[in-house]
């Protein structure tokens, strides 16, 4: 016989008996229903506001204009490096030029209904009323910094106008 080693003189035999094999799986006939969840409650549906659509076409033309305003008082209230600003130059001719301004954007007042085409046709006056203007008073400046900015106010209030042209409302 061979000789004992350490390895196998500090084995201890087992004497507890190994536990059982797991059972088979067993097989489950058809699922008839699922079980539902719990109920929870949903949140209400926040209040719908009804708002109109925003048209920003509109927007824009009711930008320039106010633009165009601007711009026209600046050119005419502003002296521009020369001794008099226009208004004190020609005052009848800036008034002229201002409420033609002013005509131009009646056009975006909220109307609907009939008048619609009536307030285009009488802002188009005002626009050819501020083409008077810049043709008049304008033009003879017109390589001026005075003659650019009152060159914008017309452009700005045509856009305006051309922006709006053929809209209901």
């Amino acid at each position: 016989m061979s000789p004992p080693t350490a390895l196998q003189d500090d084995a201890t035999p087992i004497s507890a008996p190994l536990p059982p094999p797991p059972p088979a799986v067993q097989p489950t006939g058809p699922v008839e229903s699922l079980p539902s969840l719990p109920s929870v409650p949903s949140p209400p549906a926040p209040a719908r506001v009804s708002r109109r659509p925003r048209n920003r076409t509109a927007l824009a033309g009711r930008g320039l204009g106010i633009a165009a305003l601007l711009v026209l008082e600046a050119g005419t209230v502003l002296r521009f490096g020369g001794p008099h600003s226009l208004w004190t130059t020609v005052p009848l001719w800036c008034g002229f030029a201002t409420l033609a301004a002013v005509v131009g954007l009646l056009v975006h007042v909220r109307r609907t209904g009939a008048g619609t085409g009536r307030a285009w046709r009488i802002s188009a006056a005002g626009l050819v009323g501020l083409a008077v203007f810049w043709v008049l008073v304008a033009l003879p400046v017109g390589d001026t910094d005075r003659g650019f900015v009152l060159t914008a106010a017309l452009g700005c209030l045509g856009a305006s106008l051309w922006l709006t042209a053929g809209r209901k409302g």
